[in-house]
């Protein structure tokens, strides 16, 4: 500074505390789960495949193949030949299996349990057999994925397991939507073989079906959503005027997750000097706030805004506050996010001026020390008015500065 000084500043708001903050999400992860093995309520034969038409006896198609019964779907191939021949089967669809999966669980596989055998009936000798021609899913009406074929059908009735509860039978986007489904379920064609002991005498295989159950393995939701608060600001430090008049933030269900209820966020204000806890009117033990905010489907994110009215800050302490906001999804998975710590300060810094130069000097330029009472921002050489000279470089930071 050049000589022939006298000056007065117009000093900043000061930054008392620059708080650390971490937001971390508590997210659980669940384990795998089975459905009970549920039967088939709906039977048909589909005329789309194979000629061998299901039948059903006295009862319908449907109720067939839904217990565990004396009541059997079939289907049956005759032949005169002493050669083998073989005829295939239209597809036995089995589906409406009234499956409950909670939305946002991961499916993880399917087993499919038929109980099935085969008859071979001749007066002459011979021989018959029954084989899997085509086994696969049916959903939304269609059959899909991968087919499952060449196991040979026992003469006794047997439960016979395809799939597993790792195996997604080729369909890795299946959902819980899709297995609850009316139109979702199972579809069987057989391959049923016969030869004649007598040429020119009639034999017949005959393929029965008893009932069909699917077991799905899946995992269930049980990831939290994701959420932040950006008002207050982490580590930010407010006087009473600037102080947010509300809280803000964002709020999410996980990507795979079924969304969020409206205003299902809250969130604690705590001051942290006795931690006590603000309940809308007054300082008191813990409180959860309420919080308005849209309800989301999926992974979407959402704005949540505080609809409790918080402190006058400037009737309240100096000091530490900390807010800790905590979501809750439709499922009831809750996530609660660390604190956001932010400092309400209403005392100004105040400001000393020293110089290794004597008053009066004849010293060009006069060097001039500033040093504040705590760390200062937004100090720029605008704040300083000189008379009777003229202004240098300013430098420095946090509570020391040089001109």
């Amino acid at each position: 500074m050049n000589r022939g000084w006298a000056w007065r500043h117009a000093y900043p708001a000061a930054v008392m505390m620059a708080a650390v903050v971490a937001l971390a999400l508590v997210l659980v992860t669940g384990a795998s789960a089975d459905t009970s093995a549920k039967y088939a309520t709906t039977g048909a034969s589909d005329s789309s495949g194979g000629t061998l038409v299901w039948g059903y006896g006295s009862t319908s198609l449907s109720a067939a193949i839904s217990a565990n019964d004396t009541n059997n779907a079939s289907a049956s191939y005759s032949t005169t030949s002493k050669a083998s021949s073989n005829g295939t089967s239209q597809y036995l669809t089995a589906t409406n299996f009234g499956f409950a999966i909670p939305t946002g669980a991961v499916i993880n596989g399917i087993t499919v349990t038929v109980d099935r055998y085969s008859t071979f009936t001749s007066s002459v000798g011979g021989s018959g057999s029954v084989s899997d021609a085509s086994v696969q899913l049916i959903r939304a009406g269609a059959r899909v994925g991968t087919a499952k074929s060449g196991s040979v059908w026992s003469t006794t009735s047997t439960a016979n397991d395809l799939g597993g509860g790792a195996d997604t039978w080729g369909l890795s986007d299946l959902t819980p939507a899709d297995i609850n489904a009316a139109n979702f379920g199972v579809s069987l064609q057989a391959t049923i073989s016969a030869a004649s002991g007598s040429s020119g005498n009639a034999v017949s295989e005959t393929a029965y079906v008893d009932y069909v159950q699917i077991t799905v393995t899946y995992t269930p939701d049980s990831t939290g959503p994701t959420l932040s608060v950006t008002s207050p600001a982490g580590g930010a430090s407010y006087t009473a005027a600037a102080a947010p008049s509300s809280f803000t933030g964002s709020v999410a269900d996980n990507t795979n997750g079924v969304g969020l209820n409206a205003n299902s966020t809250t969130f604690t204000l705590e001051r942290a000097s006795d931690g006590t806890f603000w309940n809308g009117t007054r300082w008191t033990s813990s409180t959860n706030l309420a919080t308005t905010h849209s309800a989301t489907t999926g992974g979407s994110s959402v704005t949540w805004t505080s609809s409790t009215s918080l402190p006058t800050w400037a009737n309240q302490n100096e000091g530490t506050y900390n807010v800790v906001a905590k979501a809750t999804d439709k499922n009831g998975n809750v996530t609660t996010a660390s604190a956001i710590s932010f400092t309400l300060d209403k005392t100004a810094p105040t400001v000393t001026l020293s110089s290794t130069t004597t008053d009066p000097t004849n010293t060009s330029p006069v060097p001039v020390s500033i040093t504040f009472s705590e760390s200062v921002t937004g100090f720029v050489v605008g704040d300083i008015t000189v008379s009777g000279g003229s202004l240098g470089t300013l430098s420095g930071s946090g509570a020391s500065y040089t001109v």
